[in-house]
């Protein structure tokens, strides 16, 4: 969101591919899909659901400041459901402090 705010367009683009790399990885593990989970982009088509492939497109987004801001918050949302996923299946914890700050953070971003 500080890039954004500055209107740094093109590092928020850059950005948000190091944040689908760890939503990636995150459905990769939830699918059971890690043959690929160092490159988690590698045969991606083939390796995720639908489902996750489309979550993936619709976090995606032009090199525009109002589409990157729409996809930084899509990416947010799916990656909550993704930590909630990963919680009730591993028992892995995202501090509360973090997860309002992130949720903050989204909603900053509709301006």
């Amino acid at each position: 969101s500080n890039v954004l705010r500055r209107g740094e367009v093109a590092r928020g683009l850059e950005i948000l591919n190091i944040v689908h790399r760890e939503l990636l990885k995150m459905a990769r593990i939830l699918e059971g899909k890690t043959a690929h989970f160092l490159t988690p982009s590698r045969v991606l088509e083939q390796d995720i659901s639908p489902g996750a492939y489309a979550r993936l497109k619709d976090c995606t987004d032009a090199l525009d400041d109002h589409a990157l801001r729409r996809a930084y918050r899509k990416a947010w949302a799916w990656g909550r459901e993704l930590l909630t996923g990963l919680h009730e299946r591993y028992g892995i914890v995202v501090p509360e402090a973090l997860r309002a700050r992130l949720d903050g953070l989204a909603t900053e971003l509709e301006g």
